[in-house]
């Protein structure tokens, strides 16, 4: 009887392991589904920067192609005052703003390059960390999933010994009962020793 209570305990503890099991393998399902749509996100949102980078450059290519424009209009224009000699002494101050102004004209698409990157990274950062994140949890799960499955074994091995402790148990006192029953009767036949056989139980 204690056997057989025994073994379905055994098997209860099989089926609760199998369940355990099975949904630990639906959450890791699911984990790797949530990773799969992040993946993606990820993707569109990199295509969508790298769109918006293209148009950038594309808009920075332009702004070089009116500077190139406007510094060949400037130095084209500069021919035709020559032709006033008397003027040139008092007009030496005024080109050093036009340097600084193509200084600065050069300097603005640098500046909007410089933009999106910046806006790259700051977007790049938490995509990252969120990464970083599923990675642990990830981790987290296995390392769930392990001692769970070595919580399993550990029962298994103590059910097991239980087993082998209450066979060895049953074993050994079907025998003892047998002998305490002749005992017993021996002492009900000879009354007179009754005490003496006592005190030879006690000394076992």
């Amino acid at each position: 009887m204690l056997l057989l209570l025994l073994l379905l305990l055994l098997l209860l503890l099989l089926l609760l392991l199998l369940l355990l099991l099975l949904l630990l393998l639906l959450l890791l399902r699911l984990l790797l589904l949530l990773l799969l749509l992040l993946l993606l996100l990820l993707l569109l949102l990199l295509l969508l920067l790298l769109l918006l980078l293209l148009l950038l450059l594309l808009l920075l290519l332009l702004l070089l192609l009116l500077l190139l424009l406007l510094l060949v209009l400037l130095l084209l224009l500069p021919p035709p005052p020559p032709p006033l000699p008397p003027p040139p002494p008092p007009p030496p101050p005024p080109p050093p703003p036009p340097r600084l102004l193509l200084l600065l004209l050069l300097l603005l698409p640098l500046l909007l390059l410089l933009l999106p990157l910046l806006l790259l990274l700051l977007l790049l950062l938490p995509l990252l960390l969120l990464l970083l994140l599923l990675l642990l949890l990830l981790l987290l799960l296995l390392l769930l999933l392990l001692l769970l499955l070595l919580l399993l074994l550990l029962l298994l091995l103590l059910l097991l010994l239980l087993l082998l402790l209450l066979h060895y148990y049953t074993t050994t006192t079907t025998t003892t009962t047998t002998t305490t029953t002749t005992t017993t009767t021996t002492t009900h036949h000879h009354h007179h020793h009754h005490h003496h056989h006592h005190h030879h139980h006690h000394s076992q």
